[in-house]
């Protein structure tokens, strides 16, 4: 024991001195190519730069190849909401990621900061958001810092690219965002690159861009495919997932206008399948065509809405879902099956879908929004019904829940049109609720939606002046603390506790909370060392007894 703490005293002080050594040093040195151009015909060009300037935000620099500590490290800015600009009892962040041996602790363990790169401990490789530029101006330093894997972006508008056809084809690459790209690219962000938007002289359903294409503009959307592939899977964009369309299982006369972001494909007059089996068809004209432009591009099914289970029982009270269907029927809720049954499923590499429970003064819509109570919720019962038809038609495809959040509900924006802490809190909570399950469950990526503020229905990771909400304080945590874990399994040693158990070598973590959102007294397990909130802050009880609402995380030592 003494020569162990001899040890983590020696670790102590070379980590001092080592971070006063980095400190010490000048500015980031220059790197001997940094920038470049990337155009194209009819294309404006793009710089290719390495983010030096945001890892001197974030107060890195590089040495050696990794990152170090610079001499000022970042301070976040203020919320904008009163009272919610520091979560309570955490350290400032300059010290809590500086590395360090954990304080007041019986072993030397040691933190990190968020890391911008491969040298440091991986980030949960789930964790992503839907970001709508990806620029410093939009939040682009804080998602470095917090570590996200994937960003969802809405990148190819094929309405404005190919607003015209020509023989040969004109593009007009100068309608992308390459910037976007590029700084997601130079950030080792995963991109998740929606195409979408019908142009005029190809929509089936005249006066809808978020439409289908008509079958003889088919093979033209390919051969645009095809060109949008070549041109971005290459460097210095070096785009791999490509997601078809969003939310298309809905009808046009549902959208408020044809150019929604929704899609909408959707078909009230097919009773069958809702107009599924005609998306099977663009898939399988798309599909053939990115995998020639590139055989390593995945491509994903567009993120379904899935307003409802066509498998249960669809009421009244089940509003406001039941009143988009016809009937009391969950007719769009057969949209995916079209897509199969019409041979579809050997024409898509991924399965996303959108899910969001709307506050209401809880998160019990979580559990039991429309009719998906029955399978375990609005994301859970989405993932069950999912898996469950793909395995009906022998399929087992990754899925990625392309977005996620907690929101201001439709039914009632007085309820948080002007958000309180309680929102924000609950909000935070989600955080952990989303990202943690889904883990678990094996979902692929998952994105809150959207990064920043203040977001659709107030689901911003950020507010209206890009500083970070609670949610990015409980996420921020979420992602440093559970770095270089791997799922376990279920924690099930607590009536009325949701529980994860993840693990690394020496080491356990269990996420705990309780669904009701109701105080639940346990006994802690032998081994427990420390005990965190869900931002961070140590609420190591005295003793082995304590109160779980909110999601908690306690360390164990096997």
């Amino acid at each position: 024991m003494r020569s162990r703490i001899r040890l983590a005293r020696l670790f102590f002080l070379v980590t001092v001195l080592l971070t006063m050594a980095f400190s010490s040093l000048a500015a980031p040195p220059q790197r001997g190519a940094q920038s470049g151009t990337a155009t194209g015909s009819g294309g404006a060009a793009a710089t290719v730069t390495q983010p030096d300037a945001l890892l001197g935000a974030l107060g890195l620099h590089e040495q050696a190849g990794s990152l170090r500590p610079a001499a000022a490290p970042i301070q976040p800015g203020p919320l904008s909401e009163a009272g919610l600009g520091q979560p309570p009892n955490v350290d400032p962040p300059a010290l809590r990621f500086l590395p360090m041996v954990l304080r007041n602790h019986p072993e030397p363990m040691v933190r990190y900061l968020p890391l911008i790169g491969t040298r440091y401990p991986p980030k949960p490789a789930s964790v992503g958001a839907q970001i709508l530029r990806v620029l410093p101006s939009h939040g682009y330093a804080l998602a470095m810092a917090v570590g996200l894997q994937w960003v969802r972006f809405d990148a190819f508008n094929w309405a404005l690219i190919e607003p015209v056809r020509t023989e040969p084809p004109t593009y007009h690459w100068e309608a992308v965002d390459e910037q976007s790209l590029v700084n997601a690219s130079a950030a080792h962000m995963e991109l998740i690159s929606v195409v979408r938007h019908t142009p005029e002289w190809a929509q089936k359903v005249e006066g809808y861009a978020c439409g289908p294409i008509k079958p003889g503009a088919l093979d033209e959307f390919a051969q645009f495919l095809a060109a949008l592939v070549e041109r971005y899977s290459a460097p210095p964009f070096r785009v791999r997932y490509w997601e078809l369309w969003n939310e298309p299982d809905v009808d046009p006369s549902l959208v408020v206008d044809g150019d929604s972001e929704y899609g909408c494909w959707g078909d009230l007059g097919d009773e069958q399948y809702y107009g599924g089996g005609y998306f099977a068809e663009m898939l399988q004209a798309a599909y053939p065509a990115i995998k020639a432009a590139d055989p390593q591009a995945q491509v994903l099914l567009g993120g379904l809405l899935l307003d409802c289970d066509p498998t249960a029982a669809l009421t009244g009270t089940d509003l406001p879902t039941a009143a988009q269907q016809p009937l009391g029927t969950c007719q769009s809720g057969r949209f995916f099956e079209g897509v199969l049954a019409n041979g579809g499923g050997g024409y898509f590499d991924i399965l996303g879908f959108h899910g969001y429970p709307p506050y209401d003064g809880s998160l019990q819509q979580d559990l039991q929004y429309g009719n998906w109570d029955g399978r375990g919720g609005v994301v859970l019962g989405k993932i069950d019904f999912l898996r469950e038809m793909l395995a009906a038609y022998g399929l087992d495809k990754p899925l990625m829940h392309t977005e996620g959040a907690l929101v201001c509900p439709e039914w009632s924006p007085a309820l948080c049109s002007v958000p309180g802490p309680d929102f924000y809190e609950a909000q935070a909570d989600y955080v952990v609720w989303l990202f943690i399950r889904n883990w678990a469950a094996g979902v692929q990526a998952t994105a809150w939606y959207t990064w920043e503020g203040p977001g659709w229905r107030q689901g911003g990771m950020l507010d209206e002046n890009q500083n970070p909400r609670p949610a990015y304080w409980a996420l921020n945590f979420l992602t440093n603390e559970l770095a270089r874990y791997s799922y376990t399994g279920l924690v099930t040693l607590y009536p009325g506790l949701q529980g994860y158990e993840f693990s690394v070598t020496g080491k356990r973590v269990w996420v705990l909370w309780a669904p009701d959102q109701v105080p639940h007294s346990i006994t802690l397990p032998a081994g427990t060392v420390r005990v965190y909130d869900k931002y961070g802050g140590d609420i190591t009880p005295p003793g082995d007894t304590l109160s779980i609402s909110s999601p908690a995380y306690v360390e164990l030592i096997p």
